[in-house]
């Protein structure tokens, strides 16, 4: 009998801490992250932005999203992620300037390499070392953030200053990478910034987004920065890479006209090396189109931040 109660009773508590999980929270926020990953994966599968099933997503991902925040604001009474959070500024401030600086940051990642094995065919260690002092300038910045702000005790100006330096460096590509053979070595830094500011947001967004919570939402607090972080990361590499597609297609559709043209495309779009057994003035036309197309890319680095730099002005306090 004693056996029993004993079993009873590990059985009860085993559901009582089942029950505290909040599981219809995390289906529905799983969910709409899932179709936002799919519709940015789909132009790049060959889906134009406006048909049907890229739409879809878009539209069953805001719904989702809805429903997890009336959700978790109404039904559980542990929620994974309470929404009255998001009211205060110091929170979707801090969100939206850490997504869209990794997002910013990300894209370069992915647009750099690519610019140089298709200008100068570098190989994939040559490009490493092309990203290599963006890295080191990511590391410097957030280590001088965390310096800055025990120091001072500041963090908005310095939010603010690392918008800038994000969005300074996709514009500094634009102006400088024409596709040039060679690129001198100035020209291959402009990157710096970005990797630089990059560094600064991840310190100081963390501070920011606990700057006005109780200590017991810390937990939570710091666990909604961490899932920006990760969707400003997929932003970054999955809607830059199907704005990227999409514009090197159009403009390769525009250039290489007709069935042989269209054989060309399909055989760049599918591997990038097609283009050794191409003529020069043929490869010429792909190099200028993929340019063009790497700077529709860095339009949306430079959006990413810019939306930073305003939302930075949001932020509130000046000091800790």
């Amino acid at each position: 009998r004693e056996i029993e109660t004993s079993a009873k009773k590990g059985k009860s508590e085993v559901m009582m801490k089942l029950r505290r999980v909040d599981f219809g929270g995390s289906g529905l926020i799983t969910g709409a992250i899932v179709l936002v990953i799919l519709a940015m994966d789909l132009p790049n599968q060959g889906f134009p932005w406006n048909s049907l099933v890229v739409l879809s997503c878009v539209t069953a991902a805001l719904l989702l999203i809805a429903s997890f925040l009336f959700f978790e604001a109404h039904c559980p009474a542990e929620p994974i992620y309470p929404p009255r959070l998001l009211r205060k500024r110091s929170v979707w401030t801090s969100y939206i300037g850490l997504s869209c600086i990794l997002a910013c940051q990300l894209s370069m990642m992915f647009t750099v390499p690519l610019y140089f094995q298709i200008t100068t065919n570098a190989s994939a260690g040559e490009v490493g070392t092309r990203l290599v002092p963006s890295s080191i300038a990511a590391t410097f910045g957030s280590l001088f953030a965390g310096w800055y702000i025990r120091h001072t005790g500041r963090y908005k100006r310095l939010t603010i200053v690392a918008a800038m330096l994000t969005a300074s460096a996709p514009t500094l590509m634009m102006l400088t990478w024409k596709g040039q053979p060679q690129l001198s070595w100035w020209k291959g830094l402009v990157i710096v910034p970005g990797g630089l500011g990059a560094g600064i947001a991840l310190g100081t967004t963390f501070i920011i987004a606990t700057s006005e919570l109780d200590p017991k939402d810390y937990a939570v607090g710091a666990g909604g920065l961490y899932l920006m972080n990760n969707i400003g990361c997929v932003l970054g590499t999955g809607l830059v890479s199907s704005i990227q597609t999409a514009a090197l297609r159009s403009f390769l559709a525009r250039a290489l006209p007709g069935d042989e043209g269209r054989s060309v495309i399909e055989g760049v779009m599918k591997d990038i090396h097609f283009m050794d057994t191409l003529s020069e003035g043929v490869k010429r036309v792909i190099t200028d189109a993929y340019v063009r197309s790497l700077d529709r890319a860095h339009l949306f680095s430079l959006a990413g931040g810019l939306v930073c730099f305003v939302v930075s002005f949001f932020i509130p306090g000046e000091q800790l």
